[in-house]
């Protein structure tokens, strides 16, 4: 029943559960909006080189973070930043842009490893590899829990 301690003691946390949704699915929906009408007006050259196979709206939120590190990498300035925390945000797309991969991250609280897997797995497709080389050797301060300082580690290391 709807009425007993155990809805009661669970509601919040599934009404948070259908919020986070709910908002995803309306970016979704937004996104798959503006990226038809750049496809049909031929206005974007990575949808002319490799067009969209499906769209993004009602996807995990996994496949969407794909998708926008795929086709809107541009949001992050990968030849910029120190850290994966510290992503600076080129003027293309910022930071507030709906189909930005790190406004993503930080909307949703996905983890570090969710994130760098994810954008490896997009930029690699692409054959980006200057842009993996940066993702996989960047200097990286306490990633691991509980570690110590590093720098240079290998986050493939980490990741795996």
């Amino acid at each position: 029943m709807l009425n007993g301690p155990a809805f009661k003691s669970v509601a919040p946390v599934y009404g948070e559960l259908v919020k986070e949704h709910v908002t995803l699915f309306e970016r979704q929906i937004n996104i798959d909006k503006k990226d038809m009408d750049l496809e049909k007006r031929g206005a974007y050259y990575l949808f002319k080189s490799h067009p969209r196979k499906f769209v993004v709206s009602s996807r995990p939120l996994i496949t969407t973070l794909f998708y926008c590190c795929f086709y809107h990498w541009e949001a992050g300035d990968v030849n910029s930043y120190s850290s994966t925390k510290d992503l600076m945000l080129s003027s293309v797309l910022p930071e507030d842009s709906i189909k930005s991969p790190v406004k993503l991250e930080k909307d949703f609280k996905l983890t570090r490893k969710q994130f760098l897997y994810t954008a490896l797995a997009a930029r690699t497709k692409l054959k980006k590899w200057d842009e993996v080389e940066k993702l996989l050797t960047e200097k990286v301060a306490k990633l691991k829990e509980g570690g110590s300082s590093q720098s240079g580690l290998l986050i493939l290391e980490w990741i795996l």
